[in-house]
């Protein structure tokens, strides 16, 4: 007959949870066993609504209930008293009452015990449902889930089914070979309970602790003894809003941080995984086990270096269009792709991210099931790190969830700063739409020009975006082609500087100035100011110039000395500059990636004030911090082609110079409404600056409704505001809107 048996199942406020475990222990479940070889001893350890005896009555076999009144939160002393109570010469203890037992756990536990002389039986812990629970809640997982999932397989008909509808939960991670970190059904000799005095009470946390992890250690630290590993059968844990397995994961980690401390300063050593020596493997395997336990053999081999690479999973993988919604499917392909690459910690992240966004998707429970693990992104190595990062970015990028792919890009340049890939697929995020490449192509189309001067060829990528008739005149020097030009081209190998210096620049366009000019040379305020006014010396009025890096995207790459490979510099105080003294021309700003483009016209070859104040200007704007680039000087356009080329062709169709506007106005292509606001505009503006020049008092009084602006009342102390007053972003927007103000009611007059 066996060794007589006994099991202790701790209970607390468990309701609905309780009738099923102890459903799972009686004797027309449990297999190979008779209802007179053991006894069950359930502890109500201070339910606020007591375990009512009736909950046993429909049960086959012995069943006994031990009510605990003023019960400590911890399940210890409750633990301690019914091994105190148990009759049976081998005792099981479930310090949880609310799990499912699977058909031969009793059986065979009593055949592990009996292997050896004391021994000790380890049954592994598993989640009923994919997953690990506390993930699952956070997914929308819930009670009436698990039971729709428990009705799927005819529980209780065959409860070895229930492998199908669970995870191996965090203490017995990787499964058989890797040891455990405690156990939730542990059975031992009555004598070793004796020996080992129970659990320690001193653990008096809600939930214990870790008081099971450290019953378990103390165990294996007692003399002569052995352990058998129950093969086929476990545990599995129902919903119920437990201490330790139904909070979200931020909650359980600052727990179980608070139960290692506590368990450190207990035991004088941290609560590591407990790997036993030479275990004993006792049971069968059902069907729905094999692709873990195959996968618990793949982990143990690949981690002592038997396997050069992981080997995927042995299930079906999850396929994207049974995702019903495009983020669903992004991260299903990922986590597919991960899992078969081996890639476990990825493959399981993307998974858990799958089912946030598409609960629905009926194919991740095996993936899920099968990797879950406590392992996390921040884990694994920091090229893996890296890569994920960008591959969630991509992925949301393609999803159309621009935040987040925002977010998981600059997780990718915090781990690793200057990644070019990052960057590059980030200015596709922040500036959506087709790149300046196309931008520059489109507008070749559009404008059909007959001369184009292009500064900074570099590949050639620009330049190819030509078209004939167009005859081209391109300066760098160190180009670098790789892209077939299409059109007649003079290439000069020398610097900007060199160039204008040394040629008749219009005499090359046919005495005319360039109808076209892209400047992208050195990404210096400096070298951008010059060529700027090189530019306009030989422009005609309509020609159009478009500047690059003019939107940078973080102070870093902004530097005027590169540091990245992906690098803007500091050309876009160029703009600031221009709206401070060049208020007569017209621009507009198109956000595209990476990093926009600016379309200036209105030119006046005859103007000398920008290269007279060169010097003067890069002292005064060079200095420029990056918060100021945030705040781009005029119009700014999104990334639509339809505005952008409505711009362009106003501007080709040639209008009289007294109708092009300021940089932060609008050609009549924009509507009067925007005159409307900027005509207001100007007039507050004009009167901040009227009072600060007439009367420092009302200067001060206004500035109490400037928050930003913090005005003094001694002349010295006024002069010293005006001076820093020119670097802030209200002066230099005054004075060209006061002149656009004037130009449009000069229009509206006419």
């Amino acid at each position: 007959m066996g060794r007589p048996l006994s099991i202790v199942v701790v209970a607390y406020d468990i309701e609905r949870e309780l009738p099923r475990t102890l459903r799972s222990l009686s004797a027309s479940y449990q297999r190979d066993i008779d209802a007179a070889d053991y006894q069950v001893i359930v502890v109500d350890n201070g339910s606020p609504t007591p375990v009512d005896a009736s909950v046993f009555a429909d049960l086959d076999g012995e069943f006994r209930l031990i009510r605990i009144d003023d019960a400590s939160p911890s399940p210890a002393a409750a633990v301690n008293r019914g091994i105190h109570e148990a009759t049976g010469d081998l005792v099981g203890v479930m310090v949880d009452g609310a799990r499912l037992a699977s058909p031969g756990l009793l059986h065979f536990a009593r055949v592990g015990s009996e292997t050896r002389d004391r021994t000790g039986v380890v049954a592994l812990g598993w989640y009923l449902g994919f997953d690990y629970q506390r993930y699952a809640i956070d997914a929308g997982w819930t009670k009436a889930d698990e039971d729709r999932l428990l009705e799927s397989i005819d529980w209780p008909k065959d409860g070895y089914r229930l492998f199908e509808i669970s995870t191996m939960d965090e203490s017995s991670t990787y499964g058989w070979f890797f040891g455990v970190f405690e156990s939730n059904c542990l059975f031992l000799p009555a004598a070793l309970w004796s020996e080992l005095g129970g659990f320690d009470e001193a653990f008096a946390e809600p939930g214990g602790g870790l008081v099971n992890h450290d019953a378990l250690r103390r165990a294996t630290e007692l003399g002569d003894v052995s352990w058998a590993f129950l093969l086929g059968e476990g545990t599995f844990h129902q919903l119920h809003g437990g201490v330790a397995t139904n909070v979200t994961p931020d909650e359980i980690e600052a727990r179980v941080g608070r139960w290692r401390d506590q368990y450190a300063a207990m035991r004088g050593r941290t609560a590591d995984g407990i790997v036993f020596d030479d275990p004993i493997f006792i049971g069968r395997l059902p069907d729905a086990l094999w692709p873990g336990y195959a996968h618990s053999i793949n982990t143990i081999l690949h981690a002592t270096g038997r396997l050069e690479d992981a080997l995927p999973p042995a299930i079906e993988l999850p396929r994207p269009e049974s995702a019903p919604n495009a983020m669903g499917k992004e991260w299903i392909a990922l986590a597919a792709k991960a899992a078969r690459g081996g890639r476990e910690a990825e493959a399981l992240e993307f998974a858990r991210r799958a089912r946030m966004t598409a609960p629905t998707a009926a194919d991740l429970g095996p993936l899920l099931s099968t990797f879950a693990t406590g392992k996390q992104i921040k884990d694994i190595t920091l090229a893996r790190q890296v890569q994920f990062y960008l591959d969630a970015g991509e992925a949301c990028m393609r999803a159309g969830e621009y935040e987040d792919a925002e977010q998981h890009l600059r997780e990718a340049l915090r781990l690793n700063p200057g990644n070019m890939h990052a960057y590059d697929v980030l200015s596709r995020v922040v500036m959506r739409g087709p790149d300046y490449y196309e931008r520059l192509e489109q507008v070749h189309e559009l404008l059909n020009p007959a001369s184009y001067l292009e500064i900074g060829v570099k590949f050639g990528t620009s330049l190819a975006g030509a078209r004939p008739p167009t005859i081209a005149v391109a300066v760098d020097p160190d180009p670098r082609v790789r892209e077939p030009i299409q059109i007649g081209c003079h290439l000069y190998r020398e610097t900007s500087t060199e160039f204008f210096e040394r040629r008749d620049v219009r005499a090359l366009f046919g005495g005319l100035g360039p109808e076209l000019v892209f400047i992208d040379g050195l990404h210096e305020f400096p070298t951008a100011l010059e060529d700027f006014w090189h530019v306009e010396a030989i422009a005609d009025p309509g020609t159009i110039v478009v500047l690059h890096d003019v939107i940078p995207f973080d102070e870093v790459t902004q530097r005027r000395e590169q540091v990245y490979e992906f690098y803007t510099g500091d050309g876009w105080k160029l703009l600031h500059c221009l709206a401070d003294v060049r208020p007569d021309l017209s621009w507009f700003t198109v956000r595209t990636p990476p990093s926009g483009l600016t379309f200036v016209t209105g030119f006046d070859s005859g103007s000398t004030i920008l290269r007279e104040q060169h010097d003067k200007l890069v002292d005064r704007f060079g200095d420029l911090p990056f918060e100021e680039s945030r705040d781009v000087p005029g119009v700014v356009l999104d990334n639509d082609w339809d505005a952008i080329s409505q711009q362009l062709l106003a501007w080709q169709r040639q209008q009289p110079a007294d109708a092009r506007v300021g940089p932060d106005s609008r050609e009549c292509a924009f509507g009067e409404a925007a005159d409307r606001d900027l005509s207001q505009r100007v007039r507050e503006l004009e009167q901040l600056t009227a009072g600060l020049r007439k009367d420092l008092a009302q200067a001060r009084r206004a500035a109490t409704q400037q928050a930003d602006l913090v005005w003094l009342a001694d002349p010295e102390s006024a002069a010293a505001e005006l001076q820093r007053l020119q670097r802030t972003k209200l002066y230099r927007w005054t004075r060209p809107l006061r002149g656009a103000y004037a130009r449009l009611r000069g229009r509206r007059t006419s």
